[in-house]
């Protein structure tokens, strides 16, 4: 045999034996997770001036990633049609801030709830408060229901966002009548608002938050607007941490969940929600964490 020969099998036998005492003495190398996040204010904000300093980009960079030291991480930008996609193909791909439902389960798993999030309800005009007022019941949620059959009031909605099973539901059987105005502008959320301050449409669905970043982005008066919860939601929604389901994302998520059990790591992420919220939201948000804290479960009722 030649030397050459020698020399390269005394250093395969050399790493071989580096690679056994660096296991044995725990320094192994990292694995890495790719975090995919996606352009959805204010939770993801992918641009402008306030770029990264969503209630989930936060999350996921001041809390989850530091405390995930296991890891290497990379942060993927990606529609969310495309990250579903990747958690059913990619073995480390993980997201944050996702809900969970049954066709999501079959590809994902789920990390303990981050996240009590007040449902998706209707914005209205302070100013139409005798206009509202037959639609909210003894706990101050509106019963949208009601407010669809009455038609008298004009629900604008988007061409394409979806708001949740329970709102996507009702307001199915009333796409094309006149009572709801459908709006295909690049925005319409914040299209949709703006209609609203105007008097051209009077009810809009959308999130808490969705006002107050809207009224920071284009300076409009979001204290004209007020947020109602519905009487057909639950009084919560849980956020998660997803992974691919398999040996990887199983390991991930033991993980994930270490970090997201501590109490500080939870308190911070509310934090950074109830900062986008307005004030009334905000005492609902806080009333909600009050007696889950006390109850483990959430209330039947929050709105005094």
């Amino acid at each position: 045999m030649h030397a050459k020969s020698f020399q390269r099998i005394g250093w395969i036998r050399v790493l071989a034996a580096a690679g056994f005492i660096a296991s044995a003495t725990g320094v192994v190398a990292q694995s890495e997770i790719t975090w995919y996040v996606f352009n959805l204010p204010p939770l993801y904000i992918l641009d402008g001036d306030r770029k990264g300093a969503g209630i989930v980009d936060l999350a996921l960079q001041r809390q989850l990633i530091p405390a995930l030291t296991e890891y290497r991480h990379k942060v993927v930008e990606a529609p969310l049609r495309r990250l579903e996609v990747m958690l059913k193909t990619e073995p480390n791909t993980c997201a944050l801030g996702l809900l969970k439902n049954a066709e999501r389960e079959q590809n994902m798993l789920f990390s303990v709830p981050f996240l009590a999030q007040i449902p998706p309800g209707v914005f209205v005009r302070r100013s139409d408060n005798a206009r509202i007022a037959p639609y909210v019941d003894g706990d101050g949620r509106i019963n949208l229901t009601k407010l669809l059959a009455n038609g008298v009031l004009t629900v604008g909605v988007s061409n394409a966002r979806s708001y949740g099973a329970t709102v996507d539901e009702l307001l199915g059987p009333y796409k094309g009548k006149p009572n709801v105005f459908v709006n295909a502008a690049s925005n319409p959320a914040k299209s949709l608002l703006q209609m609203e301050l105007a008097s051209r449409v009077d009810v809009v669905p959308g999130f808490p938050y969705e006002a107050s970043y809207l009224g920071v982005e284009t300076g409009f008066v979001n204290t004209a607007i007020r947020f109602y919860p519905l009487a057909e939601q639950p009084v919560s929604i849980l956020g998660h941490a997803v992974c691919a389901k398999g040996p990887f994302g199983a390991a991930a998520i033991r993980h994930i969940d270490a970090v997201l059990n501590r109490r500080k790591v939870r308190d911070a992420i509310t934090g950074y929600y109830e900062s986008w919220l307005d004030e009334e939201s905000r005492a609902l948000s806080q009333r909600l964490r009050r007696h889950m804290a006390a109850t483990a479960s959430p209330p039947e009722s929050l709105v005094p």
